[in-house]
């Protein structure tokens, strides 16, 4: 019996959360015998650790979006016809014009979805543009893919509502080996004064400006045995640099700038409580990894959120812009008090899927 052939693209993936969906899925694939796997890449240097998939290097795509449009809308079109692929997975938002008789896209980019503020724009054009390019990109081709592949289910109801995708052919599958390895024996102890940590890059959704305006709520009020650890420090972008701006007065705030994922692992286990004040995501990382440590977690009251918590129960929701509430929050914190708050889960109706396997076989049209 002969294999059937997959194309997994992913020649803009090159870090963070992407990459490390991408490398997932293609571990679960590598020893899968039934498949043939192709993984289109703009560089094979960082995949050194598979045997059994196959790589093409596209290190072009990587230059400038005109390469990028070049390959999705053109090349890819003769690369399938050599090819001939039984299905073709892109797994970065773009459809490509392809043959192969089972085609899927992975969204996973909310910018679209996400209604900016004139400030907003004014601090973060590139946001601003990704809003636009997306909303255009997303649209082209849409309807030419067997399934279309989301994270969440809110995602799901966007692109249903949004680009009129049938919700049969919407696939959920929330993000699998998040989980952090946690040593109980070798978590520090919390120390006197609380840490409140928050790891991300500076994007204007990411809403930095509620966590510092509730630190700058419990100063005035007088308490001051806690800390806000913050990784921006004004250089990455205008949007940082307003904040930093704005905010550096408060001595409680530390700006440590971007850090490697080593250091966020560390300051998961010194820290006292992850906030993620974050405006949009398609699941939320930072929150995944941090119910690994049985600590508690201040979070915006957004239906992203909700799903990426699921049953944990040491959290409280804040409303999204409302530093007040927030602060209120982080005193509760600061006193030693425990939340348990859990949310109602939602009705699902739309195919889900918890491995890459179970996803590959629902698209090729075979049952789970």
């Amino acid at each position: 019996m002969s294999k059937l052939k997959i194309i997994i693209s992913g020649v803009n993936i090159q870090n963070g959360g992407a990459l490390s969906i991408y490398k997932e899925c293609l571990h679960e694939l590598e020893n899968a015998s039934q498949y043939d796997v192709i993984a289109l890449v703009h560089d094979k240097s960082l995949f050194n650790d598979f045997k059994n998939i196959r790589f093409i290097e596209l290190a072009r795509a990587k230059r400038n979006y005109f390469y990028r449009l070049f390959y999705e809308y053109f090349y890819f079109y003769f690369l399938s016809l050599r090819l001939t692929p039984d299905l073709w997975l892109s797994l970065h938002d773009m459809t490509p014009n392809v043959k192969a008789p089972y085609r899927a896209v992975y969204c996973h980019n909310p910018a679209p979805f996400y209604q900016m503020s004139k400030l907003e724009k004014q601090l973060d054009r590139k946001m601003w543009l990704f809003n636009k390019f997306y909303s255009w990109v997303y649209r082209i081709n849409i309807h030419k893919n067997s399934n279309l592949i989301v994270q969440q289910n809110w995602l799901a109801d966007e692109f249903s509502s949004r680009y009129q995708v049938p919700p049969a052919k919407i696939i959920v599958a929330n993000p699998q080996g998040l989980k952090v390895s946690v040593d109980r024996k070798m978590m520090k102890s919390s120390s006197e004064k609380k840490i409140f940590f928050y790891p991300s890059f500076p994007r204007s959704f990411k809403n930095f400006e509620v966590i510092c305006s509730a630190a700058e709520i419990l100063i005035q009020q007088g308490i001051s045995d806690f800390e806000v650890i913050l990784t921006i420090d004004g250089n990455e972008n205008p949007y940082s640099k307003h904040i930093v701006d704005r905010f550096k007065k408060l001595s409680c705030i530390k700006f440590i700038g971007l850090i490697s994922r080593d250091k966020v692992l560390e300051y998961y286990e010194e820290s006292s409580c992850l906030i993620f004040p974050s405006k949009i995501e398609t699941w939320g990382l930072p929150i995944s990894e941090y119910k690994s440590y049985a600590k508690p977690i201040l979070v915006a009251d957004l239906p992203y959120a909700v799903e990426t918590i699921g049953d944990y129960s040491n959290v409280a929701y804040f409303p999204v812009n409302d530093s007040k509430i927030l602060a209120q929050l982080m005193l509760k914190i600061i006193n030693g008090e425990v939340f348990s708050e859990s949310r109602k889960k939602r009705e699902n109706k739309y195919t889900t899927v918890t491995s890459w396997l179970a996803l590959i076989n629902i698209l090729l049209g075979q049952k789970q």
